[in-house]
């Protein structure tokens, strides 16, 4: 299964589950849920934070955090 932190700008990927390790919780502040779809907007230079839009509102991920989102696209 791919991670988030594979999609680029422009990619739009559904959300399947987590990795081993993930802080469950903050995901589902945040509301990224399986079933929910993300898009990467934008990403910083260096393999800093992506800039995410989801079905519940806009996030920066930092690129460890995207690693623990598994996703299909």
């Amino acid at each position: 299964m791919r991670k988030a932190s594979d999609l680029v700008k422009g990619m739009r990927a559904s959300v399947k589950g987590w990795a081993e390790g993930a802080d469950i919780g903050r995901f589902l502040d945040l509301g990224i849920l399986p079933g929910s779809q993300i898009e990467v907007l934008r990403s910083a230079p260096f393999h800093g934070a992506s800039y995410l839009k989801t079905d519940n509102g806009n996030y920066a991920l930092r690129p460890e955090e995207l690693d623990k989102i598994l996703i299909s696209a």
